[in-house]
């Protein structure tokens, strides 16, 4: 991740996963972040996978797991998977699920197109620290990327106009993106 300030710019290295997941569990632990209900050995793999190699991010998502008892972007790995099965119907189930927790769709479009941008840098060979999404990556081709985060903008930028329901918005989106994958696995 970058560090930006007036004068400077460092690119900090990201942390492995095994040193976040070690760190998130020690500030559980120490701050008895979980008392009624203590932290799962999956919990901790979500926020550590969710935040991308960033202290920072790993941190906030053990905040939003502490505050509400889950991470909104468990969907997304969910969405991806599903799309990798080229079965558009299972995806459909995943939004049915959303929709049913009121997950907000803007929200869950954005975390989507952050990891189409990390299965894009994956995919053109930067070293990313989490190993699903180097796996993922090797599984789509960059041009299928490519389309994917151009489908996802557009879809953001048209909730933010609000003339469509979100729900709607997204479930296009995600017909595309699991119909052209499914392409894209046929040729």
């Amino acid at each position: 991740p970058a560090v930006l300030s007036r004068l400077q710019q460092r690119n900090l290295t990201p942390v492995d996963d095994r040193t976040l997941a070690k760190h998130l569990a020690t500030i559980a632990r120490k701050e008895n972040l979980f008392p009624d209900n203590p932290i799962t050995k999956q919990d901790i793999i979500q926020a550590v996978m969710t935040a991308n190699g960033s202290v920072r991010n790993a941190i906030s998502n053990l905040e939003t797991l502490a505050s509400r008892g889950k991470l909104p972007t468990i969907y997304v790995d969910s969405i991806i998977q599903k799309i990798l099965t080229a079965n558009p119907i299972e995806v459909y189930g995943v939004i049915d699920e959303m929709s049913r927790e009121s997950q907000d769709f803007t929200k869950n479009a954005e975390l989507l197109y952050k990891r189409f941008s990390l299965l894009f840098q994956a995919r053109m060979g930067v070293n990313v620290s989490n190993n699903q999404i180097k796996e993922d990556a090797s599984k789509m081709n960059l041009s299928y990327i490519n389309l994917a985060l151009e489908l996802i903008g557009d879809t953001i930028m048209a909730m933010s106009r609000k003339n469509v329901d979100n729900l709607i918005l997204f479930q296009i989106l995600l017909f595309k993106l699991s119909t052209l994958y499914k392409k894209d696995v046929n040729k």
